[in-house]
Formats: structure tokens, sequence, C-alpha cells
């Protein structure tokens, strides 16, 4: 589960509202496909609301799901492959493809299309990573003018570092900070853009595993 804000600057031309937020919760299952050996296959859906107010609306509820293979070739190396799907985005449908290599017991590389990551882990406890966040966007219902229901596009990359800390086998918590580049907002079915500078993101999240 994990909330997100983002502040914008009223200063700009462009009618935005002064601030965007969202409500995310995500769970994923991954079965044996058949029986193929050494193959998977993963379902997950992440249950949101895009707003830009904490009083989510039934409109502004979005359920994006993924569905991709898993093949283990060995103990250090798998590939996956498949889609990432978003119901009423604009771009509905985002490839997902590329590999994991797992060296050691200390050391992960995760060069995948959807969040590439270097994950370093010291001990059981904590994991230390680098990350990079690739262009999805993301969409949100606003009120523009006294019309509800607008939706504003955000969209930008980040790239940062982060560690994680384990509770147990079955909790944990995330923390990131680092860059966000290629910003900008944009109005879906309407006129307005707005490119903005580079800035600073912060990220935090509980992940809990069933």
């Amino acid at each position: 589960m994990g909330s997100e804000y983002v502040g914008i600057d009223d200063s700009v031309i462009l009618d935005l509202p002064s601030h965007l937020t969202a409500f995310t919760a995500g769970f994923e299952f991954i079965l044996p496909f058949f029986n193929i050996d050494k193959t998977y296959i993963s379902m997950g859906a992440e249950p949101s609301f895009y707003s830009d107010n904490w009083n989510f609306k039934p409109s502004s509820f979005r359920m994006p799901f993924n569905n991709f293979f898993i093949y283990t070739y060995s103990d250090k190396l798998t590939f996956i492959g498949g889609v990432a799907v978003f119901p009423d985005f604009k771009e509905k449908v985002f490839p997902i493809f590329g590999f994991i290599y797992k060296p050691n017991e200390k050391l992960i590389f995760n060069i995948t299309s959807e969040n590439p990551s270097i994950a370093y882990s010291p001990n059981k406890k904590w994991t230390f990573f680098g990350e990079i966040r690739t262009p999805l966007g993301s969409e949100y219902e606003v009120k523009r003018q006294n019309r509800d229901g607008v939706v504003l596009m955000y969209n930008d990359t980040r790239i940062g570092v982060g560690t994680a800390y384990n509770f147990n086998k079955s909790v944990s918590a995330n923390l990131s900070v680092g860059g966000a580049f290629g910003r900008y907002f944009k109005y879906r079915d309407e006129d307005g853009k707005v490119s903005m500078n580079n800035g600073l993101y912060s990220k935090f999240s509980i992940d809990v595993v069933i």
C-alpha cells in the first residue's frame, strides 16, 4: 500500500490544481504454468485512486493490472515477458520484459522494462538499492474551472537510491530519494501542457508478502 503527493507551483500560466494525490494498493500471485518445467505466470493488480484531493470519488478509481510469464533458466538467471494494462488511461498497454540476474545471495540485478534496479543485501534485515522508474505516466481526475472529472496527465522519469528494512519474512519498509526528469503536466482531452525543471522526489512504502 502507498500514497503519493505532488505539489504544484501555482505561478504557472496554465490553470492547474495546487496538488495531486494518489492512494494505491497492490497484490500479485505467482503460480506454476501448467506442467511446463521452470515456467510460472504472474498475475497482479493495483486498485488505486488518482485525484487532486484526499476525498477520492468513485470516478477517480482505476485498476491497472499485469500478466507476465517467468522462466527460471537457472538459480541465478530468470527471464520475464508480458504486458501491463491500464484501463481508462490514454496509454493502455505497456510491455514487460527483461531478466533478473542473481550472481550471489547478496546482489541482484533486476533489469526489466517496468522498474530496473540493482540491490545489495549485506544481511537478512537490510537492502540497499538503486532504481529507475520508467515514464509510465499517471492520470489524475481533477477539477478545472468549475468542471469536475477532467483528466490531468503527469509524467516523469525517476532515478534514485534507497534502502529497505525487513521486519520479518512477510513485512518490509522501503524508503528512496532521487531526481525526477522529463517532467510535464498535460490535460488529456483538452488544450494545455506545462514542462517543468528537473526536481527531487521521495518515496516510502510498506510491502506485505503472504
